[in-house]
């Protein structure tokens, strides 16, 4: 959950690769964005068909994904007959803005800056939204059926669709195979999991006492779980005591070598403990039970705990079983690299965390890989209804940011920049204004941030433009 990157208003062509790169964000995935050119990267054979007047398309999931590709099909050249009705359907009143959780959790930022309504955000546009649980696919029609969520005797609804993409997210792995991990640990991967630890904060503050440390365990090493370690390890400071449970040698194994660093170094400045080669075992009310391997032998240690934070990876949504797509790795749907669904080729798209594509990646599951594919995915689903040639998803890794504190980050480009303390702080700041879903919340959260003074150290980008550390660029 860590960068995300930063929108240039300027697009800059990679004709070597036949991208428009520009930075955008990720969710776990921390990385800048390229968006497919329409000059190349087009597949060699193309048989003209006929485009499909006035179709329905329905996205199913509101995440970055999700509605990246909503709002980027309504920008697309359709015809007067050929424009689409594009229906968004989520489970949830807001879209949600994860790379910001974090601040969102301590409070440092409002509600409704990353995580605003979705009839706020679609209001300008033609999409429609429906707050809904999808139940089935009724793909011999062409419709997605659900329950509406919110509605006095939850009635029914059923969206047609020509088109459908699917974007369905994951949901937090191995919670369940841990004895009382889901009764006693908070996860760390949505709105309302952020409101849980912000309350639970309170409490624990609320509760205190000089005389009493607060013992905070974060399970796993992750960009998330670091991110979170950092924080509340800086925001508590010798208030309590944050430990990192990893079971590998290292944090941040998909990370690169800087933010590695600068992470271990944040970690160790705020007082936090990381446990290598280490597993979680129990959690009980009031203790967690680390298994650590060393050498070959497992030793049981119990640690008190009074607040347990799960960042130890995530799994493909209970709901895809129930779907009839086919299912790929890891349980994920099993899509070509155009993105379409096997065995529904040029009618149905899927793409994100639920997505298995053939391309493989370290940075798969992420969310900035979900927004280069919804630039593709938007583009292909335009393709198959207008006869127009498809394109072939190729990820572009421009980067990574994270959060350590309250104006700490790390910035690292795949252009040799690295960057750290309160000029990364304030970059990412910036990096994730621009790239706020559409230009009026973006407009709202820029003028509530510039007033705010406690945002006044985004001076620190400018004061600190010297420190900006450039390798081989």
């Amino acid at each position: 959950m860590a960068f995300h990157a930063v929108p240039s208003l300027k697009r800059k062509m990679f004709s070597q690769f036949g991208f428009v790169s520009a930075f955008s964000l990720g969710r776990g995935g921390r990385n800048l964005t390229a968006f497919p050119s329409r000059q190349k990267c087009g597949t060699r054979r193309h048989q003209h068909v006929k485009a499909v007047l006035r179709p329905n398309i329905a996205v199913v999931g509101g995440g970055h994904g999700g509605i990246s590709v909503a709002l980027r099909l309504m920008t697309l050249p359709w015809t007067r007959l050929t424009k689409p009705t594009v229906t968004l359907i989520d489970r949830k009143d807001r879209f949600t803005f994860l790379p910001m959780l974090y601040e969102l959790a301590l409070g440092q930022v409002e509600r409704w800056e990353v995580a605003p309504k979705f009839t706020d955000l679609l209001a300008d546009s033609s999409i429609k939204f429906v707050q809904g649980n999808v139940e089935n696919l009724d793909l011999a029609s062409g419709a997605v059926e659900g329950t509406l969520m919110g509605e006095k005797g939850s009635p029914e609804f059923r969206v047609p669709f020509d088109r459908l993409v699917l974007a369905l997210g994951v949901q937090p792995g191995g919670i369940d195979k841990v004895p009382g991990a889901k009764e006693y640990a908070i996860p760390f991967y949505g709105l309302q999991d952020a409101f849980s630890l912000k309350e639970r904060i309170a409490s624990l503050r609320k509760n205190s006492s000089p005389s009493k440390v607060v013992n905070i365990v974060v399970v796993g090493g992750s960009f998330c779980g670091v991110e979170l370690a950092s924080c509340l390890a800086e925001d508590f400071g010798s208030a309590a005591s944050v430990m990192v449970v990893e079971p590998s040698d290292r944090l941040l194994a998909q990370g690169t070598d800087f933010n590695r660093r600068i992470s271990e170094k944040s970690l160790v400045a705020n007082g936090a403990v990381t446990l290598y080669r280490s597993r979680v075992a129990e959690i009980t009310k009031d203790k967690v039970v680390i298994e650590k391997l060393d050498g070959g032998t497992a030793n049981i240690v119990r640690y008190p705990s009074d607040l347990v934070l799960w960042t130890a990876g995530t799994e493909a949504s209970s709901a895809l079983p129930n779907f009839d797509v086919p299912l790929g790795e890891r349980g994920l749907i099993a899509t070509d690299s155009l993105l379409q669904v096997k065995e529904h080729e040029n009618r149905i798209f899927a793409l994100g965390d639920s997505a298995s594509v053939d391309i493989e990646s370290k940075y798969n599951g992420t969310a900035q890989v979900a927004v280069q594919q919804a630039e593709y995915a938007a583009w292909n689903t335009w393709a198959s209804l207008m006869g127009k040639p498809k394109l072939q998803y190729r990820y572009a890794h421009l980067g990574e940011m994270m959060v350590l504190g309250a104006k700490n980050a790390t910035v690292t480009t795949s252009v040799g920049l690295e960057l750290d303390g309160g000029a990364a702080w304030a970059a990412r700041r910036l990096a994730y204004l621009a790239r706020m879903p559409t230009d009026r919340h973006r407009a709202r959260v820029a003028a509530s941030w510039a007033a705010n003074p406690l945002l006044s150290g985004m001076g620190d980008l400018v004061k600190e433009s010297r420190k900006y550390r450039t390798n081989n660029i």
